[in-house]
């Protein structure tokens, strides 16, 4: 009778406390936990580009609720169409991409960043590891995989965007403070111009959306690589290029393939 209830144990053991499922309010805690650590490093990639982050916001302010700016689109109204495009050019070129790039260049050369970027992509292939081989995946590694680069990829391009978002903004601002006119025809040519550079900054902000979904991940000019004008081009950014050693002239790192170089050239480069 022992020994067939000990078999009876050791067939069908007891479930542990560790195997159960976890109830509810374990599960609430640990998504506020996910939360919060997602919130976390959503606030340090703010901190990462808090000087694009500072410039675009103050843009906003300005536009939105400065006294100046109440009728700054209204000017439009007495220039020529070109003049729109040109502050178009400015708009996209001089404000926008710069915005864009500056607050990429800041978060692909934080060094502290990069490690927990690391970490995740770590983490991120256990996880496809885990699936390859059938294994169960909880829900916190799940989310702890994607906070980061999640908020990398959204943060300077939310920064973009707001460029337009403020310029719209004060187009809008203008349209509702203009006064009402006696003379019928001016103020219908104000309205026609305010609804000119508000399509245009529209379709500013569709152009720069295909830039930033659609641009190249690399520097390369699109040019074959025997050709002339890229070997001329690769030997003038080898000359004016900075970091090479001031012992080794930087003319005896541009000759052809075929001709001698000096000896302290071929020591240097050694």
């Amino acid at each position: 009778m022992v020994a067939e209830t000990a078999n009876i144990a050791t067939t069908n053991p007891v479930p542990s406390a560790a195997d159960a499922k976890p109830g509810r309010w374990f599960r609430l805690r640990r998504e506020i936990v996910r939360c919060w650590y997602c919130v976390r490093q959503f606030g340090l990639v703010l901190w990462i580009v808090r000087v694009p982050l500072t410039t675009t916001a103050l843009g906003l302010l300005i536009l939105i609720f400065a006294p100046q700016a109440q009728d700054l689109f209204v000017e439009f109204a007495r220039t020529s169409f070109w003049w729109m495009l040109y502050f178009m050019f400015v708009l996209v070129a001089l404000w926008a991409i710069p915005t864009h790039y500056a607050a990429r260049l800041l978060l692909e050369t934080d060094a502290r960043l990069q490690k927990r970027l690391q970490k995740e992509r770590n983490l991120k292939n256990e996880l496809k590891q885990k699936r390859k081989n059938g294994l169960p995946i909880e829900d916190w590694e799940a989310g702890f995989a994607t906070c980061i680069k999640t908020s990398c990829v959204f943060v300077p391009r939310a920064l973009g965007i707001l460029t337009f978002v403020a310029v719209l903004s004060a187009i809008l601002r203008s349209y509702l403070n203009l006064p009402d006119l006696s003379q019928k025809e001016v103020t219908a040519a104000v309205d026609w111009a305010l609804v000119k550079i508000a399509i245009l900054v529209i379709v500013g902000l569709i152009g720069f959306l295909l830039y930033v979904f659609h641009r190249p991940k690399h520097a390369r000019l699109p040019l074959p690589s025997k050709h002339k004008g890229a070997k001329a081009l690769a030997r003038f950014w080898r000359t004016a290029s900075p970091g090479e050693p001031f012992s080794v002239p930087r003319c005896a790192l541009c000759l052809p393939r075929r001709a001698k170089r000096p000896a302290y050239a071929k020591a240097s480069a050694g």
